[in-house]
């Protein structure tokens, strides 16, 4: 039994099971480093990378990971998005703050949580990426709308002016 969409079912005796067929997340996104990834990313300028561990709690074995960051001034209505985002929630761990004050984010995470971080960055960008395309189609419909609109105003005139 064939299937062109994403689940194919499995029989095993008299269960039927779905699969779903998914490509490892970790393979296809994250193969740079954080750091890396917002250097890559225009939208971001890098302010500081900090990472500290807990001396006076070694046995714990965490390092905490801090990424100050700034969002271009020229992707203004991007960064109105962007905070929006922010305020729909984050994953368990990672924390995305923005400081009005000074302009700023910060991205605070666990180096053990270091892929929530990214992935959750990474959507986020991926996301303002998908809206501002949509805008851009959108703008582009409603511009050969309104050519076509006054297209056809011109015609009747003519036709019947």
């Amino acid at each position: 039994m064939k299937s062109n969409s994403a689940y194919q079912p499995t029989f095993s005796g008299a269960i039927i099971q779905l699969e779903k067929f998914t490509r490892s997340i970790t393979d296809e996104v994250f193969n740079v480093s954080l750091e890396k990834w917002f250097e890559q990313m225009e939208m971001f300028e890098i302010l500081e990378v900090s990472s500290f561990d807990f001396p006076n709690f070694p046995e714990t074995n965490k390092v905490f990971k801090l990424i100050n960051f700034k969002v271009d001034s020229a992707e203004n209505g991007k960064k109105r998005l962007f905070n929006g985002l922010i305020r729909l929630g984050q994953p368990e761990g990672v924390i995305l703050e923005y400081h009005k004050k000074i302009d700023t984010y910060t991205l605070k995470f666990y180096a053990h949580q270091e892929m929530d971080a990214y992935l959750f960055i990474h959507n986020l960008h991926a996301e303002l990426e998908k809206d501002f395309r949509f805008r851009k189609v959108l703008a582009a419909v409603i511009s050969q709308q309104e050519s076509f609109e006054n297209s056809q105003q011109l015609l009747m005139k003519e036709l019947f002016g």
